[in-house]
């Protein structure tokens, strides 16, 4: 006798596998289940459950962390609804009395009456604040941060060297309040926090990045005060977050369009045709004016240095861009698909981004900018964030370098190279081994560097759900000996990969299959350490 099913009903049960929805079941939010990462669902072909599903299994590909989060969803692919005839919920039994009162030092407890859902609260034990008062921020009890990231295998540190907050260090972590990040830090990394409990957060001076998805769905984050050191906050970093979506619904008491932080232009609310960025800006975050189709004009302060990642990507009406003096970086595909036939860029300009004025007459080459590009580019699955020439090479993956190297790549549909070479400096893999293992890496090791690039000539380092599979032949030295196989993650940790022993052309060799293109290290099973 379901009829509906409403907002965030199921968010984030991250558990739940299977659901059955019957064809009475006529309206389904588009949040119901969100988060729900492993979610098959069993209903009628046709029914509103059946077309939500598929909608639901599409949507999941857009998730942030559907590519970097190892084992996110299903990780064979995407499932399809289950179509149940008659597919049937046993309705639970209707409470027929109260349920007994909220015992001992228990807050509140819910329980469904009549097909309501009623609190019970223990009055006790509240503590009542009047107006203005109640805990401010700064007594919010501290939360003790973990040292390493749980079920790593290898020890793995949240913070490394005292400067990068690792990718997922406290991803889900449902155990954080209020954080202080210690002084030192230059990075808060990939999905550092996302989906975490997090609620408060101190972010010390120095801070200069903060990665890809470093605060998504932090759903209890609800202010944040960053400093002005920060010079770039990549796609996906506040998203979702409570501080962004109450400015955005208008649910806060912050007044104006912009979403302002330490001089960082955050988010953007905005209906307006002419958009003049305040004084006092110095960054404009990834994606901050991205689909504002409205926007037809944007003048840039004079205090800008920074126009981030995809900023105003996809503003199709944006026809008259003022960039001002002083400008340093304009980064990847900032006014990528906008409506401007020119733009005039200062000489203080220094870097500009991949396809950043895609379609827009941009005289700056001659005058010396670089032309860089950031992280996104690197990741397989963002083709038209690079520029790629024509394939001539047909599908697959052609190994060069050392001898005897071969290698595919899960699903190709154009064409990869692979070199693979005998590092000139085991420097960074030497510290991860020696921060894992506290020793350096063991005699008679070799190292290699890899590169996997399409015609773009960009190095592709996440693969997201294609897997590179690589065969490499032992060296001399460690022919016919057990080896061990390691990598480096994208903050430079030891992780140690999955292998077997193979054979090519009659030499001993080792095979794998990695999703992540790093420095790899065969080390001898058992071998002696070249020292503390």
């Amino acid at each position: 006798n379901v009829k509906s099913i409403g907002v965030q009903s199921f968010g984030d049960c991250v558990n739940l596998r299977d659901i059955s929805i019957p064809v009475e079941t006529a309206s389904i939010h588009d949040t119901a289940f969100d988060g729900c990462r492993q979610l098959t669902f069993h209903c009628e072909e046709g029914s509103a459950g059946d077309l939500f599903a598929k909608k639901f299994y599409e949507k999941q590909e857009e998730y942030a962390e559907y590519e970097d989060v190892p084992g996110y969803g299903d990780t064979e692919g995407t499932p399809s609804p289950t179509v149940t005839p008659g597919a049937e919920v046993t309705p639970e039994p209707q409470q027929s009395a109260l349920p007994e009162p909220v015992p001992g030092n228990v807050l509140g407890s819910t329980k469904v009456v009549g097909n309501r859902a009623v609190l019970f609260m223990n009055g006790g034990s509240l503590n009542v604040y009047g107006s203005g008062q109640g805990p401010q921020a700064s007594q919010a009890p501290e939360t003790s941060l973990p040292e390493q990231i749980p079920g790593s295998g290898i020890p793995k540190y949240t913070i490394v060297d005292g400067s990068v907050v690792a990718d997922q260090a406290y991803y889900r972590n449902t155990g954080l309040e209020a954080v202080t990040l210690p002084a030192g830090i230059r990075e808060i990394g990939q999905f550092s926090f996302a989906r975490s409990t997090l609620a408060q957060i101190f972010v010390p001076e120095g801070v200069e990045n903060i990665c890809y998805g470093a605060f998504y769905h932090c759903d209890s984050l609800t202010a944040l005060n960053l400093p002005d050191t920060v010079m770039n906050v990549e796609p996906k970093a506040f998203a979702y977050t409570a501080w962004v979506q109450n400015f955005m619904d208008h649910s806060t008491s912050l007044t104006g369009d912009f979403l302002i932080s330490g001089g960082v232009l955050v988010a953007y609310r905005g209906t307006g045709s002419s958009v003049s960025i305040p004084e006092g800006v110095r960054v404009i975050a990834a994606e901050a004016f991205k689909g504002h189709e409205e926007i037809t004009a944007v003048t840039m302060p004079e205090s800008l240095t920074v126009i981030g990642e995809g900023a105003f990507e996809d503003c199709t009406g944006l026809k008259e861009i003022l960039l001002n003096r002083g400008l340093l970086q304009i980064k990847d595909r900032a006014f990528f698909h906008c409506a401007a036939d020119e733009v005039e860029v200062p000489a203080s300009v220094t870097e500009v981004g991949l396809r950043a004025f895609e379609g827009i007459e941009a005289d700056y080459a001659l005058r010396g900018p670089k032309t860089v590009y950031e992280t996104s580019a690197t990741r397989l699955s963002n083709e038209v964030y690079r520029v790629l020439e024509e394939d001539k090479g047909g599908a697959g993956v052609t190994p060069l370098g050392t001898e005897g190297v071969s290698a595919s790549l899960e699903g190709a549909a154009r064409h990869y190279t692979l070199n693979v070479t005998e590092s000139q400096d085991t420097s960074l893999m030497d510290a991860a081994y020696r921060r894992a293992f506290g020793s350096g890496l063991p005699l008679q090791s070799a190292v290699y560097d890899m590169e996997f690039t399409d015609s773009s000539k960009i190095p592709l380092t996440r693969l997201g759900r294609q897997a590179l599979t690589v065969v490499l032949p032992l060296p001399d030295g460690l022919q016919g000996k057990e080896v061990k196989l390691y990598g480096l993650d994208r903050n430079g940790q030891l992780e140690e990969l999955p292998s077997e022993a193979v054979k090519a052309d009659g030499r001993d060799a080792v095979q794998f299959s990695t999703n992540f293109i790093s420095s790899i290290a065969l080390c001898p099973a058992g071998g002696s350490s070249q020292g503390n």
